[in-house]
């Protein structure tokens, strides 16, 4: 009695598998055009006026840092060729730069007051931003392997900094006529704008992407914001502060 038992539950089991395996919700997803990506990398770039200001007269130093991202994407075919991704980012954007400048509009801490003028000599900046991001892409697949992506993203920030120190030139307060304020080399005079920086940056982001084996894949982004890192209406510096960044990495698609 055992033995038939068993053998009845085996049978049933058997029968049922199909309908197990075409139960699986991935499975179900696929069959409706649905993928989904995982994926880590890395941004390099920084943040600039463009096209840059008459004020600055030479870059002398340039550092992107290694700034980190994470992203889960979800990717609906329409078409054969044709299909609409929507991600949800986690990213780090990041950059130190040194600079001469002439006539720079500049806030500088004097003993605890902040005074606004112009600033003559080296600047030393340092921006550091941890967003995240909603991308939405429109893809062209190019292949089985390689597709192609363009379209808009959002960036909300939760945490930044943008500071430096300016030395070696001299300050005018209120304009380029004021009072003329020498600085040396040592010590260096801090700045910082951090409470100025934006909430969110609207932008285009431009990429492409190749499967190299089986579910692996390899990816490369260029990302490009529409507004400044800062406020409207901020007026310490010259020109928006545009965000220009190069995102690549590795993922896995499902």
């Amino acid at each position: 009695m055992k033995a038939d038992m068993r053998n009845l539950l085996l049978a049933l089991l058997i029968l049922c598998l199909p309908g197990i395996v075409r139960a699986n919700p991935i499975e179900r997803l696929h069959a409706k055009g649905w993928e989904f990506e995982v994926r880590a990398g890395f941004n390099l770039g920084g943040v600039s006026p463009i096209p840059l200001p008459a004020e600055i007269r030479s870059i002398d130093r340039f550092s992107p840092k290694f700034n980190g991202q994470l992203e889960l994407v979800a990717i609906n075919w329409m078409q054969e060729h044709i299909g609409l991704s929507m991600g949800l980012r986690f990213e780090q954007l990041g950059m130190k730069s040194e600079a001469q400048v002439k006539n720079y509009q500049m806030e500088l801490a004097e003993n605890g007051m902040v005074t606004k003028g112009t600033w003559t000599g080296h600047v030393e900046s340092n921006f550091s931003g941890s967003y995240l991001t909603l991308p939405i892409q429109m893809l062209y697949r190019f292949n089985s392997a390689v597709q192609f992506s363009g379209g808009l993203f959002l960036s909300c920030m939760f945490d930044g900094d943008f500071s430096g120190f300016v030395y070696d030139g001299y300050f005018r307060r209120g304009s380029s006529t004021g009072e003329k304020i020498q600085f040396g080399k040592d010590p260096k005079t801090p700045y910082s704008f951090k409470d100025h920086l934006a909430p969110f940056v609207v932008g285009m982001q431009l990429g492409g992407c190749a499967q190299v084996y089986r579910g692996f894949l390899v990816f490369v982004d260029l990302k490009y914001g529409f507004n400044s890192i800062f406020k409207s209406g901020f007026t310490a510096m010259p020109g928006a502060m545009h965000t220009l960044y190069l995102g690549a990495g590795f993922g896995y698609r499902f």
